[in-house]
Parts: structure tokens; C-alpha cells; sequence
């Protein structure tokens, strides 16, 4: 998030003195078109410094606009909240990448805590099992699978019958399993985590639960840009929103 209040001061005196009580109009309006370029520069840095970000990422920034009466406007990021534990609102996925902290559970992480799959210091990470899609996620289908064969949902929502399993197994359909919960010390010898049993018996790692708290360098230095911008745009929408009132014929 950035927040740029108002600063007479950026006017010229003598432009400031002949807007008279217009001008905390004036500096609010030009304080919401600079916050409006941020927002429609962001995706084309986004594109700049990530590989492929997807639609939802490009469009995730919001502006507060600024008024008179408050003296301040803010472009921040939305939240979006999914369903089933497999979302996560676009700031919290992008600020790691801005700030180069650490990065927080995801929706999906904190669901299998909450349904008691994974320990609260673990984190869920995309192995070899799965194909991450272009945009290096991982596809949204994959999700309602693991879900249903490890009977996760919620009130049984969602989950595989025992007759859905059966017919699964009869046709050779892979299976997904947590070794933990598998009989036999193979299984246990696997590295925690979410597996899938192939067709042919060989296994593989969908997710593997690791206590690494996984962090992020400054990938996306967001903040800068937004500065840079507000530098240099804030003058020009200035002196425009003052003309527009000074311009009008009844003042």
C-alpha cells in the first residue's frame, strides 16, 4: 500500500493563491489521477518482473481516493477470498516478493493444518507429482482430488465415496495418500508430505511438507516504482487539475 497526502506546497504560490479555497479540492483531485497512474503502471511492472502473472495478479490493485476533508488517498491491493481453502488475497502473496520477507501460510497450507494433515511450522511445497501450469501455480483442479481421495472436506463435502474408491482401485486409477497414515514401514520411510500411487505402483510427491520457512528476495520493488511515478506525475496533475477550475467561466 502507498499514501500520498496532500501537499499545498508542490503548487505554485501564485497558482495556489488564485484557487483560494479551491485548492484542497484541487490538490485532492490531483492526488487521486497520480494514484490512478500507479494502479494503471502496475501490471505493465508486473509483467516486467514476473514470469506470466496471471490475470487476477494484474488487476489486483485498488485506489482510495483522496478528498478534501480527509487530505489523503492510498492504491492498495485487493483482497479476494476464495472457497476450500485454496486462495489468497493478492497482497499477502505479493508483498514477500516486495518487501523480500518471509512468506505467510496460503489458504491451502492453513486448510490442511486446519484438518490436521500438516503442523502449523510446516509449509506445503509443489514437487515433482505436479505440473505447475505457465504461470508456475498450481492448477486449480488438483485441489478438489487431493480433497476428495484424502476425505478432507468439510461435513464430508466434496469427499470420495467408499464405493468411488473401490471402483478407483479396481480400474488401476493412481491413488493419493499421506505416508503417515499408510500401513507398512515403505510408506513410512517416504518424506511427510501428499503422494500419489500411479497406475504402474510407482510413487510420486504431489506436495512435501518441509519446516523451512520458505522467504523471498526483493523480487518486485513495487514501491519504488509507485514513488518514482508519484515524483514525477503528482506536478504535471497538479497544475492540470488547477486549470480545469481556474478555466471554468462562472469563478
Amino acid at each position: 500500500m502507498l499514501t500520498v497526502r496532500d501537499n499545498h506546497q508542490a503548487f505554485d504560490a501564485q497558482l495556489a493563491r488564485d484557487l483560494g479555497r479551491d485548492l484542497p479540492f484541487a490538490v485532492a483531485r490531483a492526488i487521486t489521477w497520480t494514484l490512478k497512474d500507479v494502479q494503471k503502471n502496475s501490471p505493465n511492472w508486473m509483467r516486467r518482473d514476473f514470469d506470466n502473472p496471471v490475470r487476477w495478479t494484474l488487476n489486483s490493485m485498488r485506489v482510495e481516493p483522496a478528498t478534501k476533508r480527509k487530505g489523503y488517498g492510498r492504491v492498495y491491493f485487493k483482497d479476494e477470498h476464495k472457497a476450500g481453502g485454496k486462495g489468497t488475497n493478492a497482497g499477502r502473496y505479493l508483498l514477500p516478493n516486495i518487501k523480500g520477507t518471509r512468506r505467510p501460510h496460503t489458504r491451502w497450507e492453513k486448510f490442511l493444518i486446519a484438518r490436521g494433515v500438516m503442523h502449523r511450522n510446516e509449509y506445503a511445497m509443489p514437487a515433482s507429482g505436479i505440473r505447475l501450469d505457465r504461470h508456475g501455480n498450481v492448477p486449480s483442479r488438483i485441489y478438489p482430488e487431493i480433497i476428495a481421495q484424502l476425505r478432507l472436506g468439510i461435513n464430508g463435502i466434496g469427499n470420495a465415496s467408499e464405493t468411488t474408491m473401490r471402483r478407483r482401485k479396481a480400474r488401476g486409477v493412481g491413488r493419493i495418500f499421506i505416508p503417515q497414515l499408510a500401513k507398512g514401514t515403505a510408506a513410512n520411510s517416504l518424506h511427510r508430505g501428499i503422494w500419489h500411487r500411479r497406475k504402474d505402483g510407482t510413487i510420486e510427491p504431489l506436495f512435501i511438507f518441509t519446516e523451512n520457512w520458505p522467504a523471498y528476495e526483493v523480487r518486485f520493488p513495487w514501491k519504488v516504482y509507485a514513488r518514482k511515478t508519484v515524483a514525477n506525475h503528482l506536478p504535471h496533475q497538479l497544475r492540470r487539475s488547477a486549470r480545469m477550475i481556474l478555466s471554468k467561466p462562472n469563478r
